[in-house]
């Protein structure tokens, strides 16, 4: 019965430990067309197709760019820059 238990223990243990070694997602604010996702990282926009595969930056450079939102067509994406002091409303 020892054994089972310490055998259950580890085996809880080790699932744990495997669970917690992906890093943490930090994407933020995510907005879908019909064929990419949008999202924010590290205050700047991205995209990537909706079947997965490689992340695309989109923006760069100072200030925060927030709030992304695809347009009905999905061709284009509106969102929101903050830069020092001042509010801009941007498309890509």
């Amino acid at each position: 019965m020892k054994s089972l238990f310490l055998f259950a223990l580890l085996a809880s243990l080790t699932l744990v430990s495997l669970a917690q070694t992906d890093s943490p997602s930090l994407l933020q604010k995510p907005t879908l067309s019909r064929t990419h996702i949008a999202f924010v990282y590290a205050s700047d926009l991205w995209i990537v197709p909706r079947e997965g595969g490689d992340a695309k930056r989109l923006t760069s450079g100072v200030g925060t760019e927030t709030d992304p939102y695809f347009s009905p067509d999905g061709n284009t994406i509106a969102f929101t820059g903050v830069s020092a002091s001042s509010l801009t409303f941007s498309t890509i």
